[in-house]
């Protein structure tokens, strides 16, 4: 009896080690195997809305450039011109007409193809221009999302995001709107602000008076594929937050669930 009273307690040990939240390798490595191999949460819709908007982007280590088609069709490709690998564009724009690299003029359709190069005829007279068009990304878009996969062999998005949206409530997020922007720097590697989204325990503490009158006790949560989501309840005879007005529609007992949730790897909701 003695021994099993006075015994260790079992070795703590950790999922990650301390470098994987400050080497510089460590992140290189995330940028090629995970975020290079994954979807990738990138714009909305509406940044790219109407034909010939296009918008550069960042999937891991790949430049990425969106591209509102004239046929209405959303495409992504590598941003990077066929010929001496100078990006397409480095803002946000739009054409009427072709992309053209700003290097060396040599322009592709909003759907890709490479159709003018200056100084063919003396430079690549047996150019096929059909073998040279801009290299296309792996694109879904959901509830007005915007994903990109710079990975040939990733899992179709459809796959990939799974019954993630039959569990994340009783929401029409199609008719859900943006009415405001913020951009919040973060001074922190991005698993330190990710793991504080699905850590509960703080909410008794860091959240007493703007979430107290929820039942931490009563957290819920479970995985969905590579992805998390969570819901709690109101405290019984505890009223709804104040300030914040329900959305139409919603169910009435929906109104007193709160729910968090995470789109592998990165993304809060």
């Amino acid at each position: 009896m003695a021994d099993t009273l006075t015994a260790a307690p079992p070795e703590t040990r950790y999922l990650l080690p301390p470098e994987a939240y400050f080497s510089s390798e460590w992140y290189e490595r995330e940028q090629h195997e995970l975020f290079g191999r994954t979807w990738n949460l990138v714009a909305y819709e509406r940044d790219v809305a109407r034909p010939g908007d296009h918008l550069p982007v960042q999937a891991g280590p790949t430049p990425v450039l969106l591209v509102r088609g004239h046929d209405g069709e959303l495409r992504a490709f590598v941003n990077m011109c066929r010929h001496r690998g100078m990006a397409l564009t480095c803002e946000a724009g739009h054409t009427d007409g072709n992309v053209r690299c700003p290097y060396h003029g040599w322009e592709f359709t909003t759907e890709g193809t490479l159709v003018r190069v200056p100084q063919r005829a003396a430079q690549f007279g047996d150019l096929d221009t059909a073998q040279w068009g801009l290299v296309p990304v792996g694109l879904g878009t959901w509830s007005g999302l915007v994903f990109v996969n710079p990975d040939p062999a990733a899992l179709p998005f459809a796959e990939w995001l799974g019954d993630l949206p039959a569990h994340m409530g009783p929401f029409d997020t199609d008719r859900l709107t943006e009415v405001r922007r913020l951009r919040v720097p973060v001074a922190s590697n991005w698993k330190l602000y990710i793991e504080n989204h699905v850590d509960v325990l703080h909410l008794w503490y860091l959240h007493d008076e703007t979430l107290g009158m929820y039942d931490h006790t009563g957290f819920l949560h479970r995985q969905v594929g590579p992805h998390w989501v969570s819901e709690e309840r109101l405290r019984p005879g505890t009223e709804r937050p104040r300030g914040l007005p329900p959305i139409q529609d919603l169910p009435e007992d929906e109104r007193d669930v709160l729910r968090a949730n995470l789109i592998f790897p990165n993304v809060p909701t």
